[in-house]
């Protein structure tokens, strides 16, 4: 599952304290329930304080866990502040901060995403000196936030106890896990500590290869502190000095001091990110062989590694023969380096001790974009590792070639650690990467001269060419002599020329600029901006090579009105171009990143793995026109990090026509197209459209889950489909760009006391089983016009594994850090394997659902609903009394099946309500394929009622593990009030029984569902779902007078028992529709219904209201009906027959009267197991037609009632007109065995037919030449 932005909360409850066995002592689960620091002298479910769990867990031996589980506040951190020392650990113990409720352990692979929630802060009045002290072996420190330790005091101390005296022996088995130390649970907030985690004469383990294992340190005087007798200590895998994201300055005085041997910092699977600390590491005192050669460390404020506690890097000395921290060692003096295919040949020496016999070094490789400014370092890039064999005075000199995995951009510098006998050396000095630090632009002129590119004029022009007459990688830098930081333009008056060869274009070369450092806009000042104005070629400048880096500058221009756009940056149509980076430009604006030029322009690319943007900060860029257009020849490319439609600050209208246009599809493969990323979204904003597809082609996947939405003058998304939102299809089974992947479809947004609780489904294809989809749920303060979108506040993206009809829904309860309150607007989106989908329309986010709990059988009311006495009559009422959405459950003391028999009416039903009654111990929904194995606790008998539940109300009701006896009338009945009721949201039946006790025995109602204008969900593609309707007296469910869009009656049982076989027919019409439209019944797979014994299967009419028109009636199985399967009743009965086929399909009614197809001939064909069935469709339309044929098969045939229809084994789409009324298709023959029949159906455009006439499928006479057969 990806990383949810906002926690999702995990299910179960916290165990509250764990006894031990008798005879063996076991590990005990102490609970801290309370934020105080309280101390009553035990532990237990009414009252324990963090120091009493500590106490109760120094009473026993045992390796025992503190858990938390404080119920205020819902959200954000639990502070707790002890007002005088905590006890020192004196017994095992895990102290797991993660155990609390809304916390999130890191996924982030580079930075942190943990959310973190028990705060345990040094602040309080006479605050001890150390918050947490470790004298025992084999202790672990999980998930707490540690602040406010200042001073001259420590936050978590391993090896002293609380007074500060050493502790008896030295630890092992120390682990220091998922903390953030100094910061707050936001991440970016300082509370800093004078020491943040000490360690003295303890072996221990500070982060971890595990991501969930990372810890982060922020403004803390001194982050680790590893005293004299600590060996063997690994700090691994944490952050130093900076935010989540890794942008925010956070920094140290000194991230880790080190007076101690054997201390690992950082291994090649687990890095450290040392960031804006004074210092990354120190070392003093006299310890050796500690190990710091594989971290990232860059932007240190005085020097990145040092010895001694000095603020500058000791020089080498001959034959490394002084003293000190890690002896001192000399750092590596590199005499060459150049570029080579995949990477670099580097050449050096190490000046190594004269008694040092041969023997490897392990050189640390790095790459950064500039030098620190001691002249050594730093290590913004880890390329590797390399060992050399050195021998002291005889063979000190090293020459290798090495192929790091990363791409070095040109203009960046090559330093190194060594580590050797003594542990690791500080960085080495400096050199450039490359052997000419590229072309210097000087002039904002864009003249050329005889001399070209040199130290007295040198143009952007000439500079690229320059560049192209010598081959790359090389690098246009820009020296213009102007102080400041004001704006710098260059105005061209012909297009740029063709890079053509690998080339860094780098504006942040300028004096007087900077990147952006902002983790979510932009504060970068870039100098220089490109101009253009009436170009021909129409673009600023196009990239003819691969490798290419556009960076830091600012691009402007039009054509005239009327004429092509002009590009600022665009491609060649064919040739190299892999890998470009357009990274920390602004297009649109002028260099002060907000003031706005008339433009057209934009990025127009093609071609392999570019980036736009990317993950770090300072490779945002700000689109204030033109936006990217990624063509048909592009491939694996990345949006990333990215304003569009803004100026730098986020908040001024800047917009555009379409942020993003992806084309392709016209040349086969796939797109892969990214669009932004969990740690570096994009933001769209005043946009005509966000994200746009082309409609002319199919164009994907591009994948874009993790990006924010707001103020777009049109759609979010638009894939250009149809005009305005593409509507969703069933099955999924249209195309167009992503495949016209369906969006999510929102049913239900309730407000929870820590986030929101969101429910919905994602039809997905036939095809589709168990397969993973990114759901992105977003929050917005308004809907956008359209209805659908768009997504202002990612809350979470979270993997639901979905399973066409059997588990197309989700539900996700998400923690989150700021309130989402009622009346906010609940967006989604869908990713899966086409790409990701336009937005969903929108839900309104309603209040929390109450539950009403049902505990007897009684029909009587005293007025109140309470664990004393509550009535499903009482639970009523109060779900009425206040607005919905409520739901009722059912906790009825016994083992049942439990009665409710009633005395009277119930009440109607006006709010949105939810009848749950799985809940009642002991029940259980279907799983079973054929029949039900449901069961069912609680019965509802009707007695002499005419009704069971009435509704009156536009809102949703859904009902759910009942079983419904005895009704005098409809069981269920909706909107009976035609002139006071309209009903609008669905009435949901899921997994009731009608008419059949819990027992499986009969117990008929005169009807089991009468709906009245009402849309009506009953049964689903969930097995779950399936409702049983038996032994009514009459119809067994009616729908009337509904535009029913939407609608279905899917996988359910009329006429059969939970068997699926014995008979419970109903002895009217099974299924009664009357004056709706639109209405779908039944489908492939569990979406059919089956239909067994009934009078009648189902009956289409048209009432009083006009209607019953396109309604979708194939797929469903009918066996042994008295009377037809399928009726488009003609003269508005029950029982008018078969309707006959009329010429040219002319007549009107249900359905428009669809004629039936016409079977003539079914011939088996054993040996590959198929029968070849032949027919025509009377059509009567010139015009080509898809319309699909559902073929059945049976063991009977009655072409009077056309009532057998007992296996649906395949449906075919045909392109029928009046010059094309015939059909042949193969279908299999699935029950093998004389006697076959086949009959079929049509849908098309006016719905479904009714049945075909039979036929038996049998092999032709053959005649011989003779006369004889």
């Amino acid at each position: 599952m990806s990383q949810p932005i906002s926690k999702v909360r995990l299910q179960g409850a916290l165990s509250v304290l764990l006894c031990a066995s008798v005879g063996v002592a076991q590990a005990a689960t102490l609970v801290v329930n309370s934020a105080d620091d309280a101390d009553d002298g035990t532990c237990n479910t009414t009252h324990c304080s963090l120091r009493e769990a500590i106490t109760a867990a120094n009473a026993t031996t045992t390796a025992d866990t503190i858990n938390f589980a404080i119920a205020l506040p819902a959200r954000g951190e639990i502070l707790i502040r002890p007002n005088t020392v905590l006890p020192t650990i004196n017994q095992p113990l895990t102290i797991n901060g993660q155990s609390q409720n809304g916390t999130s352990d890191n996924t982030d692979p580079t930075f942190s995403n943990a959310n973190l929630r028990i705060r345990l802060d040094g602040g309080a009045a006479g605050a001890p000196a150390v918050g947490l002290s470790v004298c025992a072996n084999n202790t672990t420190i999980r998930g707490l936030i540690l602040t406010g330790f200042v001073g001259t005091r420590t936050a978590v101390r391993f090896g002293k106890t609380n007074a500060g005296a050493a502790c008896p022996s030295a630890l092992t088995g120390a682990a220091f896990h998922g903390n953030y130390v100094g910061m707050n649970s936001t991440n970016n907030a300082t509370l800093g500590n004078n020491s943040g985690l000490s360690l003295d004469n303890t072996l221990a383990n500070v982060g971890s290869t595990a991501l969930a294992d990372r810890n982060a340190f922020g403004k803390n005087s001194i982050g680790i502190q590893v005293n004299n007798a600590a060996v063997n200590t690994f700090i691994v895998g944490n952050l130093f000095g900076m935010s989540e994201t890794g942008a925010v300055d956070l920094g140290n005085t000194t991230a880790v001091s080190i007076s101690a041997s054997n201390v690992r910092v950082g291994t090649t699977a687990a890095p450290n990110r040392f960031r804006f600390n004074n210092i990354a590491i120190r070392l003093s005192g006299s310890g050796v062989d500690n190990q710091l050669y594989a971290n990232v460390i860059q932007d240190s404020n005085q020097i990145p590694i040092t010895f001694d506690g000095g603020i500058a890097v000791p020089p080498n000395d001959p034959d490394d023969a002084d003293s000190g921290p890690n002896g001192l060692a000399n750092y590596p003096e590199i005499s060459a380096v150049s570029r080579i295919s995949g990477g670099l040949h580097i050449e050096g020496r190490i000046d190594a001790p004269v008694s040092v016999t041969p023997q490897l070094y392990r050189l640390g490789l790095y790459a950064s974009f500039g030098c620190h400014i001691s002249g050594n370092g730093e290590g913004e890039l880890f390329l590797g590792i390399q060992d050399v064999a050195i021998r002291g005075n005889t063979n000190e000199t090293f020459a290798f070639n090495v192929t790091p995995s990363i791409t070095i951009p040109v203009g960046y510098v090559l330093t190194m650690t060594v580590d050797g006998p003594d542990g690791t050396s500080p960085f080495s000095e400096c050199v450039n990467i490359d052997s000419v630090s590229g072309f210097a632009v000087n002039s904002t002129n864009d003249l050329t001269d005889a001399a070209g590119c040199d130290n007295t004029h040198c143009s952007l022009r000439e500079a690229i060419t320059a560049a192209n007459d010598r081959p790359g990688p090389d690098g246009v830098r820009f020296a213009i002599p102007v102080a400041g930081t004001s704006e710098q333009l260059i105005t061209l008056t012909a297009p740029l020329p063709e890079i053509t060869e690998t080339l860094t274009i780098d504006g942040y070369s300028q004096a007087g600029t900077s990147v952006n450092t902002d983790p979510v806009v932009s504060n970068a000042v870039p100098r220089i901006r490109i101009h253009g104005q009436a170009l021909s070629p129409e673009y600023l400048l196009r990239v003819c090579a691969d490798d290419v880096v556009i960076r830091g500058l600012a691009f402007t221009g039009a054509n005239p009105v009327g004429g092509p756009n002009l590009d600022f940056v665009t491609t060649c149509p064919i040739g190299n171009k892999a890998r470009l980076k357009v990274i920390g430009n602004f297009f649109g604006l002028q260099t002060d990143g907000v003031t706005a030029v008339a433009s057209q322009g934009g990025v127009n690319l093609s071609g392999a793995d570019a980036v736009i943007g990317g993950t770090d900060p300072k490779d945002r860029n700000v689109f204030a026109a033109g936006g990217v257009r990624v063509d048909d020849l592009a491939l694996s490319m990345q949006i990333l990090g990215n304003l569009f439609g803004t100026d730098k600050s986020g908040t001024l209208d800047r917009g555009q026509s379409t942020a993003v246009q992806f084309d392709g599809g016209l040349n086969g493969g796939p797109l892969n197209l990214q669009i932004g990323s969990e740690t570096a979204p994009n933001l769209f904003r005043f946009n005509s459209v966000g994200i746009r597809a082309r409609a002319d082609a199919n164009p994907g996947p591009a994948f874009f889950p993790f990006n924010r939405f707001l103020d777009q003058d049109g759609l979010a998304v638009d894939f250009g489909n149809s005009p305005g939102v593409s509507p969703n299809d069933s099955n999924d089974v249209d195309f167009g760009a992503n495949s016209g992947q369906n969006f999510p479809v929102i049913s239900e947004a309730f407000e929870t006391p820590t986030g929101v609780r969101v429910a919905g489904s994602l039809d997905v294809t036939t095809t589709t089983i168990n397969v993973p989809y990114q759901i992105s749920i977003y929050a917005n303060s308004s809907c956008d016009s359209s209805g659908n979108g768009e997504g202002d506040r990612l809350l979470a993206v979270l993997t639901q594994n979905l399973t066409q009809t059997t588990g197309e829904s989700f539900e996700f309860v998400i923690d989150t850090k700021d309130p989402v309150n009622v009346g906010q607007f609940i967006t989604a989106l869908a990713t899966g394997p086409d790409g990701t989908s336009e937005f969903s329309a929108c839900r309104v986010v309603a209040d929390p659902i109450e539950q009403f709990t049902v505990n007897t059988t009684t029909d009587t009311s005293d007025g109140t609903c309470n664990g004393t006495h509550c009535s499903l009559r009482e639970a009523i009422t109060l779900a009425n009394s206040t607005a919905g959405p409520q739901e009722i459950i059912f906790s009825i003391p016994g083992d049942g099946p439990h009665t409710i028999p009633l005395t009277s009416l119930l009440p109607i039903i006006t709010e949105n309500l939810t009848i749950d009654a799985y809940t009642e111990p002991g029940a259980s929904p279907n799983s079973a394929a054929l029949g039900s194995n449901a069961v069912i606790k609680v019965a509802i008998d009707g007695g002499s009622q005419a009704n069971i539940l009435r509704t009156c109300t536009a809102e949703r009701i859904e009902v759910r593990g009942l079983a419904f006896v005895g009704a005098e009338g409809p069981a269920i009945a909706t909107n009976q009030d035609t002139i006071n009721c309209a009903g609008q949201q669905s009435l949901v039946l899921r997994g009731n029984w009608f008419g059949i006790a819990p027992d499986g025995s009969a117990n008929g109602n005169v009807n089991a569902v009468s709906a009245l204008s009402q849309k009506v969900e009953i049964g689903s593609g969930n097995l779950a779902d399936r409702n049983l309707f038996g032994n009514s007296a009459g119809f067994a469910v009616r729908i009337a007078e509904f535009s029913a869009n939407s609608s279905a009656i899917n996988n359910n049982l009329f006429g059969v028992g939970p068997d699926g076989v014995s008979d419970h027919g109903n002895s009217g019409t099974a299924l009664e529709l009357s004056s709706v439209d639109l209405l779908d019944v039944g489908g492939p797979g569990f979406e059919a219904n089956v239909f067994r014994f009934n009078e009648r299967g189902i009956v289409l009419k048209q009432g009083t209201a006009p209607g019953s028109q396109a309604n979708s009636l194939f797929g469903n199985e009918f066996v042994g009906q008295t009377g037809l399967s399928i009726d488009l009743s003609a003269n508005g009965t029950d029982t008018d027959g078969v309707t006959p086929n009329d010429v040219d399909d002319l007549d009107s009614g249900p359905n428009s009267l669809q004629n039936a197809p016409v079977l003539t001939i079914a011939i088996p064909d054993p040996g590959n197991g198929t029968i070849t069935v032949s027919g025509n469709l009377d059509v009567g339309n010139p015009v080509t037609q898809a319309r699909n044929l559902a073929f059945y098969l049976s063991r009977s045939c009655n072409n009077t009632l056309r009532n057998e229809a007992e296996q649906l084994v395949h449906v075919q789409g045909v392109n029928f007109s009046t010059s094309q009324e015939s059909f042949s298709v193969s279908v299999p023959d699935s029950l093998g065995s004389n006697p076959v029949f086949v009959s079929a159906t049509v849908t098309g455009s006016d719905g479904t037919s009714e049945f075909s006439n039979c036929l038996q499928a049998v092999l032709p006479d053959t005649l011989f030449a003779n006369s004889f057969e």
